[in-house]
């Protein structure tokens, strides 16, 4: 073991006080069974801030990210230029709940760089995309919802697609595929 993967896992006393005091009111301690550490025989970590590719813990202790946010931080944490762009829109309000500028801008730049994209609906959860998802079913294949479910995290979504063809027969899908 290196020093410094030694002096990272002698130096956790505050990680593991915050760490405590998440258990009481968080299940597991963390927000999400990935960050859930007991099974794989560690702890979790608690991270303080973060700078370009580093992370740094509640102990002081620097890490390298290797996991970046599972995939949304390319351009490393607090990125100055992003950083910026956030506090200038911040100030201007962060969630109106109707369409902005903004939302337009950015459809304009994903269906000019994939272009057999023809539109775009930008959603807030997987729920949401499995709604859009089935209404779009509906309108184009005649596809009629025949049952909902959530199981395992994920929603299962079983449709009938029914066509207008002669001697078309009923055919179940599961969703997602």
């Amino acid at each position: 073991m290196s020093t410094a993967q030694s002096r990272v896992k002698c130096e956790r006393k505050r990680s593991r006080e915050i760490f405590e005091r998440a258990e009481r009111v968080l299940v597991g301690g963390v927000n999400s069974p990935v960050r859930a550490f007991r099974s794989v025989g560690g702890e979790p970590l608690i991270i303080e801030r973060g700078s370009g590719q580093h992370l740094y813990d509640a102990d002081g202790n620097e890490l390298l990210d290797f996991v970046c946010s599972w995939g949304a931080m390319i351009v490393g944490h607090a990125n100055p230029a992003i950083s910026e762009a956030i506090a200038d829109q911040a100030r201007r309000g962060t969630s109106f709940g109707v369409t902005t500028e903004l939302e337009l801008e950015l459809a304009t730049l994903i269906t000019r760089a994939i272009p057999f994209i023809e539109k775009i609906r930008f959603v807030s959860s997987g729920t949401e995309a499995t709604m859009s998802a089935v209404r779009l079913a509906r309108g184009v294949m005649r596809a009629v919802i025949t049952d909902t479910r959530t199981a395992s995290c994920r929603r299962r979504v079983l449709v009938s697609l029914r066509s207008e063809l002669p001697n078309a027969r009923e055919c179940p899908l599961r969703w997602p595929l």
